[in-house]
């Protein structure tokens, strides 16, 4: 048999490769646990190996991520905490993603371009147009204009749709009545008319178009989006799943950074010998491992920073509620991240209100762990200078 003194030295590449699977593990559990688990890997590894096997790579990797998604044990208030993290996130990843799947659609006509297509609809059109440009709805940017006309024919309007390249679809009438005011006399009145209205499409945008005319007056109303790939919910979902993974692991990192294990308080033999080596006079300082009011500053951040956050979260899952729930025939494209665009999104604030929440609640979220890195050192926290 061997001697243990024979026993091969284990392979570079496998302790490499060790210490590249253990970065599975948070940082502060691989400060305190890494040297022991590699060695103990290094020690069983059979002689000549020099990769993983495949069950301890798979073993490391499960067990690191468990690691990183734990919480404190018997502590109600961070389940609490990682559950708020996590919708927060979720609602940021949905629109995260909201973002991405719009970045690939056909991007809309400038203002001139868009006024080039009103006068091939209504080329009888007057020049006043109300347009609403990049958040004509509180949803997806888009244009929508009212072009007031004497006379307009919704098939002519059609055949130069179709002659410029438009799917257009069959003109369906429409008729209801139509509130006059007498410009002489100021006599209200109503009449009666039959409006024609028709979609089209082209290079993956929708014009909804609906127009009447009667005697001499009428008005044509133009609307203009970007046409959904396909991509837009299943890109909102998948950024809605990772940002709540990404705001438990969030959660528990911060966890991790406020239960740093305490410092033992050495004895006076061990001062003794610190005060001597240090040449520092001994003092009755016990040793603490962080400051204490860390706890408290870390949790009136947490605090503040899910009151920031609640008002557009709110507004981006209730656009994530109305993507998932999108009619096919719906005259506009739904969006999440358009919660967060500058516009009338709430009636009791200003329109940047969510924008700028948000903005707050990512400097409080930063602010919070730059907090909680305050680390002081153990060793030289058990003895201090007069």
């Amino acid at each position: 048999m061997d001697r243990i003194d024979d026993w091969p030295s284990p392979a570079p590449e496998l302790e490499r490769a060790y210490r590249r699977l253990l970065l599975a593990y948070p940082g502060s559990y691989r400060r305190r646990h890494g040297t022991e688990i590699l060695t103990l890997l290094l020690e069983m590894a059979e002689p000549g190996r020099r990769r993983p096997a495949a069950a301890d790579a798979c073993h490391l990797i499960g067990s690191g991520i468990r690691q990183r998604f734990r919480l404190p044990a018997a502590r109600p208030l961070a389940w609490v905490v990682a559950l708020l993290a996590a919708l927060i996130g979720g609602g940021l990843g949905a629109a995260a993603g909201s973002w991405a799947a719009q970045q690939r659609l056909t991007a809309l006509p400038d203002r001139a371009g868009w006024q080039q297509l009103a006068r091939l609809v209504a080329p009888g059109g007057g020049e006043h147009f109300t347009n609403l440009h990049e958040d004509s709805t509180y949803f997806a940017p888009g244009y929508l204009s009212d072009v007031p006309v004497t006379a307009w024919d919704g098939e002519q309007a059609r055949r130069e749709l179709a002659r410029a390249g438009w799917a257009v679809e069959t003109a369906q009438p429409v008729t209801g009545l139509v509130g006059f005011t007498d410009a002489i006399t100021g006599v209200d009145s109503t009449v009666r008319v039959t409006a024609y209205r028709f979609s089209a499409e082209r290079d993956g945008l929708v014009l909804h178009t609906q127009g009447w005319a009667h005697d001499d007056r009428g008005s044509v109303v133009l609307m203009l989006w970007q046409q959904d790939d396909g991509t837009l919910l299943s890109l909102s979902l998948a950024g809605a799943v990772t940002g709540m993974i990404g705001g438990w692991l969030l959660a528990a990192a911060g966890f991790r950074r406020l239960r740093r294990p305490r410092a033992p308080r050495p004895s006076l033999a061990e001062r003794l010998i610190i005060a001597a080596a240090l040449d520092r006079p001994l003092t009755q300082t016990t040793p603490g491992h962080r400051a204490p009011h860390l706890p408290l500053v870390a949790g009136v951040l947490t605090c503040l920073t899910v009151a920031v956050f609640a008002l557009p979260v709110t507004a981006l899952y209730d656009n994530l509620a109305r993507v998932l729930a999108r009619d096919a025939d719906a005259i506009t494209l739904d969006t999440v991240h358009s919660a967060l665009t500058i516009g009338a999104r709430w009636s009791f604030g200003p329109p940047w209100l969510n924008a700028v929440l948000t903005a707050a609640g990512l400097a409080l979220t930063l602010t919070t762990f730059v907090t909680l890195r305050h680390r002081p050192d153990p060793l030289a926290a058990a003895t201090t200078t007069t």
